[in-house]
């Protein structure tokens, strides 16, 4: 029996990863303001080039994240506040076990619930009011947009997806 063939230390090294580490180290405006700190604690004088250096840097760092900040804010707006028993939450493989339970303790709070399930809810008892099941297999992407369509005639527009099937929609991007 051959061993297996040990893989290269950088082949998970990516550039995500790297911009991650960056900006959660040294492109960090906490991390950025201690250079300027430490400076000064070593008594460098206030119009020496390292000072001044590390204080633009401190700054630059700074005023990049303000700007995130507020590109954010200007792209999404301000938070809205939610009143779960005005929205509608879709959960996947809500038939039984974890699913189920989920599905049951967001209609206890009053929150509209639908279930998409193989099995339909076969079993399931007795649909609450703010609990609705559709039978659908979440692998197909045309059964998936037809059932789609009538949750959102009969319930309304989803709010959140939660999916406790076991299953994840690559192909199939839905707008909540």
């Amino acid at each position: 029996m051959a061993s297996p063939t040990p893989t290269p230390w950088h082949t998970h090294l990516t550039l995500d990863t790297l911009l991650l580490t960056l900006h959660r180290s040294l492109l960090h405006p906490f991390v950025a303001s201690i250079f300027p700190l430490s400076l000064r604690a070593l008594a460098a004088p206030l119009l020496s080039p390292s000072f001044l250096l590390s204080c633009l840097y401190a700054f630059t760092v700074s005023l990049c994240w303000i700007l995130a900040g507020v590109n954010k804010r200007a792209a999404y707006g301000k938070a809205r506040e939610v009143d779960w028993e005005e929205e509608v939450v879709v959960v996947t493989g809500g038939g039984r076990g974890l699913g189920r339970c989920v599905a049951e303790m967001l209609g206890m709070r009053g929150v509209g619930v639908a279930v998409l399930d193989l099995d339909g809810g076969e079993g399931r008892g007795e649909e609450g009011a703010s609990v609705r099941v559709w039978k659908c297999d979440v692998g197909d992407r045309e059964e998936v947009e037809r059932v789609w369509g009538e949750v959102v005639r009969d319930v309304g527009r989803a709010l959140g997806r939660i999916e406790l099937d076991g299953c994840l929609l690559i192909s199939l991007v839905w707008v909540l």
